[in-house]
This record gives structure tokens, sequence and C-alpha cells, in this order.
């Protein structure tokens, strides 16, 4: 997959991006129940749910020391929309050339 690359399922968008260290807004044509963010260059990722508030996620990081740090952010994180999702401008997910992969859940009701 190439930077800018999407492919739309019934129930799930996924796509790659090159992070920019600004908010990114990832348009789809459904309203997201869960996005998964996966930074390949910082070797992370997050996870935001329909229960969870708007800027929030779930981060999960290797500190490089051989540990896995969890934490739960809540701002500059992920906010979905009615017609896709905003990566925000957390540097463990987004930073200016980082590799960026993203799937994007739907409803299946």
């Amino acid at each position: 997959m190439a930077a800018g690359a999407k492919f739309h399922g019934p129930f799930v968008s996924t796509g790659e991006e090159v992070g920019t260290g600004a908010a990114m807004t990832i348009q789809l044509d459904f309203k997201p129940i869960q996005i998964n963010v996966y930074n390949r260059t910082r070797n992370s990722c997050a996870v935001w749910t329909q229960a969870m508030p708007a800027d929030s996620m779930q981060l999960t990081l290797d500190s490089g020391a051989g540990t896995t740090d969890l934490s739960f952010v809540t701002t500059n994180a992920i906010t979905a929309g009615q017609a896709g999702f905003i990566i925000g401008s957390n540097a463990s997910i987004n930073t200016a050339s980082d590799v960026i992969y993203w799937s994007a859940f739907r409803s299946f009701r």
C-alpha cells in the first residue's frame, strides 16, 4: 500500500498516510465506531472506540527499553466525525514523514 492509498470494504476501510505533525483529516463515507492507527516508524498504535470521548485514544508504544507503555491520551488524539475521522497531532502517532496505517470500522447494523 502506498501513501494516500485506501481500501473500502463493506464494514472496514483501511489506508496509509505520511505523518504531518499536524492534525490530519481522513474522509470516509461513514461514521466510524472504531479506529485503529499504527505508526510503523515509531512502533506505536492507538485505538479509539465510540464509547470513548472525542480527541482521545488508548496508546501503546515501544519505549525502547524492552517495555511496552500503555496510556490513555485525552488531547491531540483521534476524533470520529460523520464522514471520517481526524488523527490528531500527538507525536506518538503523527510526526512528519512517519508511515501511518489506519483502519476504520463501521457499524454492522
